[in-house]
């Protein structure tokens, strides 16, 4: 009878013993496949492709500013402001000749100098000599080829005596935040095709976007390739290009 138990309790303990170690293979085997797609899930996300697009276009400004300063001098301050007076109603007959309304047109007050004479030393005297007054006309027009045509006419103002100069026009694009917002979509979306065709020809395909960072804003002359890393904006030319590059990170599926 106790033979019989002991070979019992013999046989028991051999099957424990053979679970532990079957359970002990199985752990192992679910751990190592547990590991491994672990393994291919994290190069998985360690893999992407970073690609940088770009977007050009030719915009037409739609805003021009110009300014024409005006000078008048006087031995005296009324004969000088008398001067600057008669003067500047001129210019106002040239700018309205020209096409320009009081809508367009601000003037900014008057500048006074005053000059004093010098002794026989050279040095300044508190008696006046003379006055000096100025005064701006700014135009401001989305008329743009108006503003081009007045600007190279202004000499006619300098051959009748008047002392004017005038500043080169400004030629700027008002809805500049827009074409922005526009143009870095089509840089994303050509962003987009190079990155499938780098992941297609490696046998890969396109996942998820991970990370998108825009480059600065150029706006310059026609066909310039000159670019500023803080961006760049001309304003002297009545055609532009507009350019915008952005870099984008792509995850990639083997």
């Amino acid at each position: 009878m106790e033979y019989n138990v002991r070979v019992r309790i013999a046989g028991s303990a051999a099957f424990v013993v053979a679970i532990i170690g079957l359970s002990a293979i199985v752990s192992t085997v679910v751990a190592g496949r547990a590991y491994e797609n672990r393994g291919r899930q994290t190069a998985s996300r360690d893999q992407e492709v970073t690609v940088r697009g770009s977007a050009r276009q030719r915009v037409v400004a739609d805003l021009a500013t110009w300014s024409i300063t005006l000078r008048a001098q006087g031995e005296s301050l009324p004969a000088a402001f008398s001067s600057i007076e008669t003067a500047a109603e001129r210019v106002r007959n040239f700018l309205a000749e020209s096409g320009f309304g009081d809508q367009n047109l601000q003037l900014s007050p008057i500048d006074t100098a005053t000059h004093f004479e010098r002794d026989e030393k050279g040095n300044t005297t508190r008696k006046v000599s003379g006055y000096t007054l100025t005064r701006v006309f700014s135009v401001s027009t989305p008329d743009v080829r108006r503003v081009t045509r007045a600007s190279g006419e202004v000499t006619r103002l300098l051959k009748e005596g008047l002392e004017v100069a005038s500043a080169s026009p400004q030629y700027l694009i008002s809805g500049l935040s827009d074409v922005r917002v526009s143009m870095m979509g089509d840089a994303a979306k050509d962003a987009r095709s190079r990155a499938e065709e780098i992941a297609g020809k490696s046998g890969c395909s396109l996942g998820e976007v991970r990370r998108v960072s825009a480059g600065p804003f150029q706006v310059t002359v026609p066909n310039s390739t000159e670019v500023s890393g803080g961006g760049s904006y001309d304003t002297t030319t009545v055609e532009k290009d507009v350019s915008v590059t952005v870099s984008v990170s792509f995850g990639i599926r083997s």
